[in-house]
């Protein structure tokens, strides 16, 4: 915080979220909830692709610029 930077790296919840999702959607045969899971896979994709995650280094991207 005293240098203005915060990174936290929420990729594990996201990808855990996204499998979540898709079980649920398998056991109720719920199809929003496969809706979610398949947009929240390709939206970390995406994010995977652009490497777009915070930087370990002060002064590199945080999550602002995530």
């Amino acid at each position: 915080v005293k240098e203005n930077y915060l990174r936290w790296d929420s990729l594990g919840e996201f990808l855990a979220l996204a499998v979540s999702f898709e079980h649920l959607a398998q056991k109720t045969g719920n199809a929003r909830a496969q809706i979610l899971a398949d947009t929240l896979d390709r939206a970390t994709g995406t994010f995977l692709n652009e490497d777009k995650s915070p930087s370990r280094k002060l002064g590199g991207i945080d999550n602002r610029g995530s």
